[in-house]
C-alpha cells in the first residue's frame, strides 16, 4: 500500500492529557464526568498549509460543533468532537474550510475514529492538491486534487522519541504524518506556529556559520593583536577564546533545547527568571538583544566596505596615488548592501535557507582558496618558529601601559571573530525538530568557524612578505589594513601586479555580505518575537507575517534601524564606531542574563529538552560550564569597553561604556516610570488573545 509522509504540527502535552492519550490511543466518553475530556484536535491553516495541532483538555472547547474560534488570519479553531463542525481560514484566494463529520476527531480504539475532509480554496492552485512540500498541500502533486479530501484517523503512535499520525485517505492510500518535536514544545510554551517550519540542520548551521564570520574579527583587529603579542597572540590566544566561547554555546544549547522559540535570549530570560522577575528580565534582555543585533547589521556591512575601500586604495596606487572612498561612498555601499540583504530576507524561509546554505559553501571555498593559493603564490614564507613561537609587544607603537593590558587588547581579534552564534536560536520556530537541531547547529557552526578561522590566521601570518613594512604608514594600504596588505604583497611580489589579490579580496567581501544577511535574519526574528508580546512600539505591525509566513514587516523595521545607525558615516567613522560599539556590549551583555539565571536555578526547577548538559557532565559539570560561560561574557563586556589606542584622544576613545550606560539607564528608567505597569513579558498567543487591554501611551505597543 502506498504511503505519504508529511510534516505537520504535533499533539501538545501542555494540558496534561495528550501524553497519556498518545501512548494509549484511547479517548474516553465525554459524558462520563470522571473521565478525561474527549480528545479533539485544533486545526491550523495558512493558505496552503494544514496542520493538526494540539489535543485539548478543555471539554467546553471540544464541545459539539464548536467553531467559535473561526479566524481569517490563521488562528486556531476547535472542530466539534462529537458533532459536525467547521473551521474557516483565510479569505479570498487561498481560503478554505475544514469540516469534521459526525464522528469528529475521535481517538483510535474508541470506536469513533471519525472522518475529515478539506475543501481547499483555489488560490492559484496552491491548496488544490495533496502533494507534500514542507507541510503544505501544494507540492509535487499540485493540481491533482481539485475537490476535497476525506480520510480516517487510524493510528496515533509515540515510539522511539517520535510521534506519528496515521490517516487512511478515501482513495485507499495510507498517509503517515510525522510530528515535529520542536513545534510540540512551542505549543507547550503557549505559542501557535506562525512562521513556516522548513529549515534543515545544514541550513540553520549555515546561517550560524555565515554570521560567525571570523573575517569580522580578523580584518579590523589583526594589527592590534599583532602589535600586542605578535604571531603567538594571533595563533594561540585564539584557542583561549574558542574554549570559553564553547562554554557559552553549550550553555545556550541546553537552554535552546528546552525553549526552542524565536527571540531566544529574550524568552529565555523571562522563563528562567520566573513570574515575579520575568517581565523585567525580558524587558532589559529583549531590548539589548534587539538593538545590539540591529546595530550589528550596519557594523558588519561597513566592515566589508572597509575591506573594499583599502582594496581599491591599494589597486589604484596606494599612498602615492591611491583613491580612498569618501564617507559618502562608504555610506552608499553600506546601505545598498543592507537593502539587498533586506530584500533577500523577504523571500520565503525555504529560499532563505538555500541562500544560507550557499553562503556556507561560499565561505568554505574562499577559505580553501586562501589556504591553498596564498602559500603557493607567495615568494617568501615565514618559518614555523615565527608563526607559532614569536612573541613581541611593540610598545613604541601601541604605548599600552603594561603587558597585561597588551594581552587584553590582543584578545580582541578572537573575541570579535567568534560571537553571534546565538542567531541560530532565533530560527527555532522555522527549523525542523528545533529542540534537537538548533543546539547541534549552534555548537557545530561555532566549532567549524573556530577551525576555519584559525587556519586563515595561520596562513595570513605565514605569508607576511615584509615584517618591517606591514604596518608602516607609507605601504600600499597606508598601514590601515594589514590583511589587505599581506594578500596584496603576495600577488604583487610574484606577478608584479595585484589582480589576483583584488579578486580574492572581493571574494572575501561577500563573507561580510552574507554575515549581514544572517544578521538581518536574526534581528527580524528578535523583533518578531518581542512584538508578538507587545514589547515594541506598533507591535501589531511588526508581528504580522505574509502568506509565506515570513515576518516581512520585522525585516523592514530592522533594516531601517540599521540604516539609521549608519547615518553618522556621513560625518565621520569615529562617530559611527562610537555608536555601533553598542552592537558588541549590548548584544554580548544580553548573553549574561539567561546564563546567570540558569546558574542560580535550583536543581529540578529546569526541565531540560533533548540536549541536557547534566546528562553528559552531571550537576557539578553543568554548573561549572555555566559559571565559566558567565565569567567569560562578563570579561568580554568589560574588555570591550577599555581604551584600545594610546594616547587616548577624543577621536580614538572607546565610547562603548558611555553608550551602554546611557542605553541601560534609559530602559531601566522607562521600566520604572511606565513599562512595568503594562509589559508582562512573554504570554500565550495560541488563542490569539492579549493578557489585558493596553491603555494610554502603552496602546502604541499593542
Amino acid at each position: 500500500m502506498p504511503f505519504r509522509k508529511k510534516q505537520i504540527s504535533p499533539p501538545s502535552t501542555s494540558g496534561g492529557l495528550a501524553g497519556d492519550a498518545i501512548s494509549r490511543g484511547v479517548a474516553n466518553d465525554s459524558n462520563d464526568e470522571s473521565a478525561a475530556p474527549r480528545e479533539s484536535f485544533d486545526l491550523v491553516a495558512a493558505a496552503d498549509s494544514w496542520q493538526v495541532v494540539a489535543p485539548t483538555t478543555n471539554a467546553a472547547a471540544a464541545g459539539p460543533g464548536n467553531a467559535d474560534s473561526v479566524a481569517s488570519g490563521g488562528g486556531p479553531g476547535s472542530v466539534g468532537a462529537t458533532e459536525s463542525g467547521e473551521w474557516r481560514a483565510g479569505s479570498g484566494e487561498g481560503s478554505a474550510v475544514i469540516h469534521a463529520g459526525a464522528g469528529g476527531f475521535g481517538s483510535p480504539g474508541a470506536g469513533n475514529s471519525g472522518s475529515w475532509r478539506v475543501d481547499p480554496g483555489n488560490g492559484h492552485g496552491r491548496t488544490a492538491s495533496a502533494g507534500v512540500d514542507g507541510g503544505a498541500l501544494c507540492g509535487e502533486e499540485r493540481g491533482e486534487r481539485d475537490g476535497s479530501m476525506r480520510g480516517n484517523l487510524t493510528g496515533l503512535n509515540a515510539e522511539g522519541g517520535k510521534q506519528t499520525l496515521e490517516i487512511m485517505l478515501e482513495d485507499g492510500l495510507h498517509m503517515t504524518v510525522e510530528v515535529d518535536s520542536g513545534e510540540r514544545l512551542l505549543n507547550e510554551l503557549g505559542y501557535k506556529q506562525e512562521l513556516r517550519r522548513h529549515l534543515s540542520f545544514f541550513e540553520v548551521f549555515s546561517i550560524g556559520l555565515s554570521i560567525v564570520t571570523f573575517y569580522a574579527g580578523t580584518v579590523p583587529y589583526y594589527s592590534m593583536t599583532y602589535l600586542n603579542g605578535g604571531p603567538v597572540a594571533l595563533v594561540w590566544y585564539w584557542w583561549i577564546t574558542v574554549f570559553f566561547t564553547h562554554l557559552v554555546a553549550l550553555s545556550f544549547a541546553e537552554i535552546s533545547s528546552a525553549f526552542p522559540i524565536s527571540g531566544s535570549l529574550y524568552f529565555w530570560a523571562a522563563a528562567l527568571a520566573g513570574p515575579k522577575h520575568g517581565p523585567f528580565a525580558a524587558w532589559i534582555t529583549g531590548w539589548l538583544e534587539f538593538l545590539g543585533i540591529s546595530v550589528c547589521i550596519g557594523s558588519l556591512s561597513f566592515g566589508g566596505v572597509q575591506l573594499l575601500q583599502y582594496t581599491i586604495y591599494a589597486a589604484t596606487g596606494g599612498v602615492k596615488s591611491g583613491y580612498l572612498l569618501s564617507n559618502y561612498e562608504c555610506f552608499g555601499i553600506t546601505v545598498a548592501a543592507i537593502v539587498l540583504c533586506g530584500l533577500l530576507n523577504l523571500l520565503p524561509v525555504h529560499s532563505i535557507g538555500r541562500i544560507a546554505a550557499f553562503s556556507a559553501v561560499w565561505q568554505i571555498l574562499v577559505v580553501l582558496a586562501m589556504i591553498v593559493i596564498l602559500p603557493c603564490v607567495a615568494t617568501t614564507l615565514q618559518p614555523a618558529s615565527f608563526v607559532f613561537g614569536h612573541f613581541h609587544v611593540q610598545l613604541d607603537m601601541t604605548h599600552v601601559p603594561t603587558d597585561a593590558y597588551a594581552f587584553v587588547l590582543a584578545m580582541q581579534l578572537s573575541i570579535f571573530g567568534l560571537y553571534a552564534y546565538d542567531t541560530v536560536a532565533h530560527m527555532a520556530e522555522e527549523t525542523k525538530r528545533a529542540d534537537v537541531t538548533v543546539p547541534a547547529a549552534m555548537v557545530s557552526c561555532l566549532s567549524a568557524a573556530s577551525v576555519v578561522g584559525w587556519a586563515v590566521i595561520v596562513v595570513l601570518t605565514a605569508c607576511i612578505s615584509n615584517k618591517e613594512t606591514l604596518l608602516i604608514e607609507d605601504n600600499d594600504t597606508g598601514g590601515q589594513q594589514p590583511v589587505v596588505q599581506i594578500i596584496w604583497e603576495v600577488f604583487f611580489s610574484r606577478y608584479g601586479n595585484g589582480t589576483g589579490a583584488v579578486v580574492l579580496l572581493c571574494l572575501m567581501y561577500f563573507s561580510f555580505f552574507f554575515a549581514t544577511f544572517a544578521a538581518v535574519i536574526g534581528a527580524s526574528r528578535a523583533a518578531f518575537s518581542l512584538s508578538r508580546d507587545s514589547g515594541l512600539p506598533f507591535s501589531f505591525l511588526w508581528r504580522r507575517v505574509n502568506r509565506d509566513r515570513t515576518p516581512v514587516y520585522a525585516v523592514l523595521l530592522t533594516c531601517t534601524i540599521a540604516i539609521l545607525f549608519c547615518l553618522p558615516l556621513l560625518h565621520s567613522t569615529t562617530t559611527f564606531f562610537a555608536i555601533t560599539s553598542l552592537a558588541t556590549v549590548a548584544w554580548v551583555g544580553s548573553y549574561a542574563v539567561p546564563i546567570f539565571l540558569r546558574l542560580l536555578q535550583p536543581e529540578g526547577a529546569f526541565k531540560p529538552g533533548a540536549f541536557s548538559l547534566q546528562r553528559y557532565v552531571g550537576h557539578a559539570g553543568r554548573r561549572s560550564i555555566n559559571a565559566g560561560a558567565l565569567l567569560f561574557v562578563l570579561y568580554t563586556m568589560a574588555t570591550s569597553m577599555v581604551p584600545m589606542y594610546f594616547p587616548v584622544t577624543v577621536s580614538n576613545f572607546n565610547w562603548s561604556s558611555c553608550v551602554l550606560l546611557v542605553t541601560v539607564a534609559f530602559f531601566i528608567s522607562w521600566w520604572v516610570l511606565d513599562a512595568r505597569h503594562w509589559f508582562v513579558g512573554p504570554y500565550h498567543n495560541r488563542a490569539g488573545n492579549q493578557p489585558h487591554t493596553l491603555s494610554g501611551a502603552a496602546k502604541w505597543f499593542e
